[in-house]
C-alpha cells in the first residue's frame, strides 16, 4: 500500500523478480509443462499491492453532495476505501497481520485540509502529535483480533504528553509483546531516533509482561542482533505518569514508586501555578526603589535556593492591566497568588529543589505552590517543603520525568507522604518536620551571610545534621527500608 504510484510498480516489480530468482529456462519450462496454458506461472499482484491514500476515505465528503469539483478531490487525495478494495479480508474481521514504516510528519507541516480531517477522524491525533499516530490508529481497525502489529516509528511517542491518547490506545486495544530500542540514524536521511513495537490485538484482560531490547551493535544485512535488557508488566503503564512507556524502569524502582504512591498528590491537596510573566522585562522589571506606587519585590528563578532565596533589589512594576495591553503573551497572574505563604520551586529539573517564603515576595521563573481555595489544605507548607527537598522526592521525580524544566502537572502528581494528621503520631511527625524545616531556613540564610570561616564550618555542620534528620524522617513517613533507601540514596 502506498501512495506513491511509482513505489506499487517498483514493489511489484521487486516481488516478480524475487519470484523469479534461481529460476533458468530449463526450470521455467519443467514448470510450464505441468500448468495449463491458460494458467499464469506468476500470481497477479494488483490485488495485493495497491496505491491509495491509507487514512482519507470516500467519507471525506461525507454530507456533501457529489459534484465534478469534490470528485476531483477525491481523486487527488487518492482516497482509499479498505472494505471496498479487500471486502473478503475485511468481512472475516481484517487482516492477520500488519507491518509498516509510516511517515513522521508534524501537524504544522500538514494542509489545513488535512489536519482538519484527521483531527475529526483519529482520536489519537492532537496539535502536537505527528501522522504516525493515524497509521498506528487505523491499523487498529484494520486488524483481526489476535492480529499482530509491527511499526517503526520515532521514539518521541513512548514519552511526550502529546501522544498519551495513542498511549492510551495501546492499553486499551493491545498486549504489548515487545518494546526494541534502535541505535541513533537508522535512516540515512533522517535523524530521527526510533524504535520499534510488535503488539497483539486482544482486549482481555490477562496479564502480559513488554519485553525491552536494544539492538547490539550497527544494523546490517545480516540482521540486527537483539538483546533482552527486561520485562515490563503492561499494567506498570497503567500507573505511569500520563501513561508514559518509561523502558528504562526496572522492578526495584516500581516498588519504591509504589509504596510513595499510597499518599495524597501534591497537586490534589494544593494548588501549583507558574510564577509571573511580564511580556517585557525591559519595561516592567527594574532595581530603583520607589520608581511605582505599584513596584512590588521580586525573586527570580536564579534567586532560589533548597532552604533559601536571596532578594537582589530586583522590582516589578505589578501592573496586570498594562502588562497585557502591552503584550498580549503577558501572564501576570493575580496578587493573591504571591501574598501569602508559598513553596517556591525551582523550574529546572537538574536542580529539582525549593524553599519557603513567608515574605510574599513576587516572583518569576519559579513555580508556586499555595493553599486551594477548598478545604483540603491540611499539612503545613513547610511540611511540603520538606518533603520536595528530600532525596526520596527527588529520586521519584527523576526516575519519572525525562523533561528539562519542571512542569505545574509534573509537579501536582508527585506524591506526599500517608499520614492522617488525626492520628497523633501522624500529627507529632508532621510537627517535628515543620520544626526541622524552620531550622533550615534560618541555619541556610545565616550560612550565606556568614563573614568567617569558623562561622561557616560551624553553620555547614548544623545544616548538614538537620539536613540528614529532615531526610532519615521523610523516608520514614514513606515507610521505605533500609534496602530502599539504599537505592534512593545511589541515585543521587
Amino acid at each position: 500500500m502506498d501512495l506513491d504510484g511509482g513505489a506499487v510498480e517498483v514493489t511489484q516489480l521487486s516481488l516478480y523478480l524475487k519470484m523469479l530468482e534461481n529460476e533458468n529456462r530449463t526450470t521455467l519450462k519443467r514448470e510450464r509443462e505441468l500448468f495449463a496454458d491458460d494458467v499464469a506461472l506468476l500470481p497477479p499482484l494488483q490485488d495485493n499491492i495497491k496505491r491509495g491514500n491509507s487514512l482519507i476515505s470516500s467519507n471525506l465528503l461525507d454530507g456533501v453532495l457529489p459534484t465534478d469539483e469534490t470528485i476531483n478531490k477525491l481523486n487527488a487525495v487518492h482516497a482509499f476505501d479498505w472494505p471496498v478494495q479487500f471486502p473478503a479480508i475485511i468481512k472475516v474481521g481484517g487482516f492477520d497481520a500488519i507491518i509498516g514504516n509510516p511517515p513522521y510528519v508534524r501537524p504544522h507541516n500538514l494542509s489545513d485540509d488535512d489536519k482538519e480531517y484527521f483531527w475529526k477522524h483519529y482520536e489519537t491525533f492532537t496539535h502536537k502529535s505527528d501522522l504516525y499516530c493515524c497509521f498506528i490508529e487505523q491499523s487498529t481497525r484494520l486488524l483481526r483480533e489476535s492480529g499482530l502489529f509491527s511499526y517503526i516509528v520515532s521514539r518521541g511517542w513512548l514519552r511526550l504528553n502529546s501522544f498519551q491518547e495513542l498511549r492510551k490506545l495501546f492499553l486499551s486495544k493491545y498486549q504489548i509483546y515487545q518494546l526494541v530500542d534502535l541505535p541513533d540514524n537508522v535512516f540515512e536521511d533522517a535523524q530521527v531516533s526510533t524504535c520499534i513495537f510488535v503488539v497483539e490485538k486482544d482486549r482481555s484482560d490477562k496479564k502480559s509482561a513488554t519485553e525491552v531490547a536494544i539492538i547490539n551493535g550497527a544494523l546490517t544485512k545480516t540482521g540486527p542482533q537483539f538483546t533482552l535488557i527486561r520485562k515490563i508488566p503492561q499494567s506498570t503503564f497503567h500507573k505511569t505518569f500520563q501513561n508514559v512507556f518509561d523502558i528504562s524502569i526496572s522492578p526495584e524502582t516500581e516498588s519504591i514508586k509504589d509504596k510513595m504512591r499510597r499518599g495524597p498528590t501534591i497537586g490534589s491537596l494544593y494548588r501549583v501555578c507558574f510564577g509571573l510573566k511580564t511580556g517585557d522585562d525591559s519595561k516592567f522589571l527594574h532595581h530603583l526603589k520607589g520608581l511605582h506606587p505599584d513596584d512590588e519585590r521580586l525573586l527570580r528563578g536564579e534567586d532560589v535556593k533548597r532552604y533559601d532565596y536571596e532578594w537582589k533589589g530586583e522590582y516589578v512594576w505589578y501592573v496586570p492591566s498594562r502588562m497585557r495591553d502591552h503584550r498580549p503573551t503577558a501572564r501576570p497572574g493575580e496578587p493573591a497568588r504571591f501574598e501569602q505563604p508559598k513553596l517556591l520551586v525551582k523550574d529546572t529539573t537538574t536542580d529539582f529543589a525549593g524553599t519557603y517564603d513567608a515574605k510574599n515576595f513576587y516572583v518569576k521563573d519559579v513555580l508556586i505552590v499555595i493553599p486551594q481555595d477548598s478545604e483540603k489544605h491540611v499539612f503545613d507548607l513547610r511540611y511540603v517543603t520538606g518533603i520536595v527537598n528530600s532525596p526520596a522526592l527527588k529520586f521519584y521525580y527523576r526516575s519519572t520525568f525525562k523533561t528539562i524544566h519542571v512542569q505545574c502537572e509534573e509537579l501536582g502528581s508527585l506524591p506526599l507522604p500517608p499520614i492522617d494528621l488525626k492520628r497523633a503520631s501522624d500529627k507529632t511527625r508532621h510537627d517535628k518536620l515543620v520544626g526541622l524545616v524552620d531550622k533550615m531556613l534560618v541555619l541556610t540564610q545565616k550560612l550565606r551571610t556568614a563573614t568567617s570561616d569558623s562561622e561557616r564550618a560551624t553553620l555547614q555542620n548544623a545544616v548538614t545534621s538537620t539536613d540528614q534528620q529532615i531526610d532519615q524522617l521523610v523516608y520514614e513517613l514513606y515507610g521505605l527500608t533500609p534496602e530502599e533507601i539504599a537505592l534512593v540514596e545511589g541515585a543521587k
